[in-house]
């Protein structure tokens, strides 16, 4: 089998004399083994790792989003290199290159939304 997944984005910005538009298309993307993971974990303000099943050998493209209201998570690879920033209830589509990924809250535990497809 081949395009077992699918990813489609669209950004548009428009803010006073700024307007810009990216619309990349369609991505489709081979997946090697079926398998997903992922849950609503409690991130608190110490870093720790994501609840990545071992089921999940290699990681691929994952779906993550802070469900706060308020604070900010902040995710990467190490507990000290963090790479990715999600104000509240902001979502991302990223792709991980492992199982192992840390994530932080800002002042206060959040909600984490995390669906990780393996490669």
């Amino acid at each position: 089998m081949a395009n077992e997944i699918t990813i489609t984005t669209s950004v548009k910005c428009a803010n006073g004399s700024l307007s810009e538009t990216w619309q990349p298309g369609t991505l489709q993307v081979d997946q090697a083994t079926a398998r997903v993971d992922g849950r609503v974990q409690a991130i608190g303000t110490s870093a720790e790792t994501l609840d990545i099943g071992s089921d999940l050998a290699t990681a691929g493209y994952a779906f993550v989003q802070n469900l706060d209201a308020t604070n900010f998570v902040e995710l990467g690879p190490t507990a000290v290199a963090m790479l990715l920033k999600l104000k509240p209830g902001e979502h991302q589509i990223v792709r991980f290159t492992t199982t192992t990924i840390h994530a932080i809250a800002d002042t206060a535990p959040v909600d984490l939304l995390f669906r990780v497809l393996a490669d």
